[in-house]
């Protein structure tokens, strides 16, 4: 909303919550004094705010059947607050934040990182951290920047800010799913100009890159009617164990480094891989990814041509014929043990 500091602003807002059944909803701009915990009839809202002006504001608004579920709330900054939720696997860090403009100077948006990045430590380690609000940033979709951004930006080139967001999440091995789902543009802008010309994609959600399959989809929904320049930003989170990429194939069998301890091995492979480079010489001033590439290969096809490859163990099932028997028979006997015990009591 343009704020919450409006008479009948919040119950405006929370009669929209009920449409759309939202669980836990991030608020920027709210524009209140002080930070604290309102109780309502079916939501509960913890805000953080300027202690002295009606100025920025963040915070959340839970619905009662989600509640219990609600560990713990900080208030930060008017810019920054968390809430940690219980859920099924892990239990989840939520950073709502409200980022400075574009126009800004460096100086403080360089103290905002820096206060973010400090709510990021503080969370539990073993938390799914998940930061989500106004990052007034512009995200591209420059492929040099993936996996760290997807390629469904609203927007092609990112902006200053855009460019500190990503660089976070590199930092802490985020991934901005904000940008991963194809979407009609209608439903990626978060952000109309008053005069209804410019629309920007400046709304985000950013999640710890091993548990973004608990993302399912983000996208805008622009029939909320709260009154605000920004649509209401809806993601679908389900607690799912880590989905954690297997590599199946050869590149998942190791190279059988242990015959480098024989000096006939290890004189062919010094001598195999000097002939590779020289075949292809390698200048260190060109780009540093073509670079890097051609080096790996150079050392992968040689391992492949003198080491060979390691075959992968496999575990036979301990769970055979015989325990599958044995299993049977404790269940029958468990069974005439209860028949029996019925039989005395009656």
């Amino acid at each position: 909303m343009l704020s919450l500091y409006q008479a009948g602003a919040l119950k405006k807002l929370l009669s929209q919550l009920d449409l759309y059944k939202t669980d836990i909803t991030a608020l920027q701009e709210i524009r209140w004094t002080g930070e604290g915990i309102i109780e309502k009839k079916n939501y509960t809202i913890f805000y953080s705010c300027d202690r002295k002006h009606h100025m920025f504001g963040t915070g959340f608004i839970v619905s009662e059947r989600t509640k219990h579920l609600v560990a713990n709330f900080k208030a930060k900054t008017p810019r920054i607050c968390t809430i940690r939720v219980r859920g099924l696997f892990f239990n989840y860090s939520l950073i709502c934040v409200h980022a400075p403009t574009e126009e800004k100077d460096d100086d403080e948006k360089d103290y905002f990182y820096e206060e973010l990045d400090q709510t990021y430590e503080e969370c539990p380690k073993r938390d799914v951290k998940i930061i989500l609000g106004d990052l007034n940033a512009k995200i591209g979709q420059e492929e040099v920047k993936r996996p760290i951004i997807g390629k469904y930006s609203l927007h092609t080139l990112s902006n200053d800010n855009g460019t500190r967001l990503i660089d976070f999440a590199c930092s802490k091995n985020m991934v901005i799913a904000s940008t991963l789902y194809k979407h009609k543009d209608i439903h990626k802008v978060t952000w109309t100009s008053p005069d209804g010309r410019t629309h920007n994609q400046i709304d985000h959600l950013l999640i710890d890159a091993r548990h973004v399959s608990n993302v399912m989809d983000v996208r805008t929904f622009r029939g909320a009617n709260i009154d605000s320049d920004h649509y209401l930003l809806i993601p679908k989170i389900r607690s799912r164990i880590s989905n954690a990429r297997k590599t199946y194939g050869t590149c998942a069998r190791k190279f059988n480094i242990e015959k480098l301890k024989t000096p006939e091995i290890t004189s062919a492979y010094k001598k195999q891989l000097n002939e590779h480079l020289e075949k292809h010489p390698i200048n260190y001033y060109d780009n540093i990814n073509e670079t890097w590439m051609l080096l790996k290969n150079i050392i992968t096809q040689t391992a492949d041509t003198v080491l060979d490859r390691m075959e992968r163990v496999t575990y036979m099932d301990w769970f055979d014929i015989e325990c599958e028997q044995v299993t049977i028979k404790k269940t029958w006997h468990i069974r005439g043990c209860n028949r029996e015990i019925t039989h005395g009591m009656q």
